[in-house]
């Protein structure tokens, strides 16, 4: 089952609006193409001069492609939030899905290799060399970062991780 709540796109016209996407569902490979193009259409404006929905897009992909390649079998959650403070776009995308404790346990240490690192894209260009990282979870999550500039956090319970990307 998918639950869908639409939300206004980044820039309506000459109004700008608060929204709220959330989606729950059977992670799958085409839910991840489907989305992302459903979140850049919502948020695809030519008049988008910030960012946002660049970063928006390359998120929403990232995350869920995750979601698709290595969520435990069973219900996820996918979510997004637009506000505005001022002009300026504050974006909260969210995933939530059972996990192994491996799982959780390699995804602290990604984040903590992400926060280490002094300069994101300089980051992002070391991982895509090294072979080992392509496979996994680990370079969409450093992508996420380095071109979308927002910050990746993550909570967790015994089997179950909620992955964060917010703006600064």
């Amino acid at each position: 089952m998918t639950n869908v709540r639409r939300l206004p796109a980044l820039h309506d016209g000459a109004r700008k609006a608060d929204g709220f996407l959330e989606l729950v569902f059977q992670p799958s490979l085409r839910v991840v193409e489907l989305t992302r193009r459903y979140v850049e259409d919502l948020y695809g404006s030519g008049q988008d001069t910030s960012g946002a929905s660049a970063a928006l897009s390359i998120t929403a992909h990232e995350l869920l492609e995750n979601l698709a390649k290595h969520a435990s079998p069973g219900e996820a959650r996918f979510s997004v939030r637009v506000s505005y403070d001022g002009e300026r776009p504050v974006i909260a995308v969210r995933t939530r899905n059972k996990a192994s404790a491996d799982r959780i346990d390699k995804l602290h240490k990604v984040l903590a290799a992400i926060d280490a690192a002094s300069d994101p894209k300089q980051h992002y260009l070391e991982c895509l060399k090294q072979s080992r990282m392509r496979e996994d979870m680990a370079l969409g999550l450093v992508r996420v970062r380095a071109d979308s500039n927002l910050v990746l956090s993550l909570q967790h319970t015994r089997d179950e991780v909620t992955v964060m990307a917010n703006s600064r």
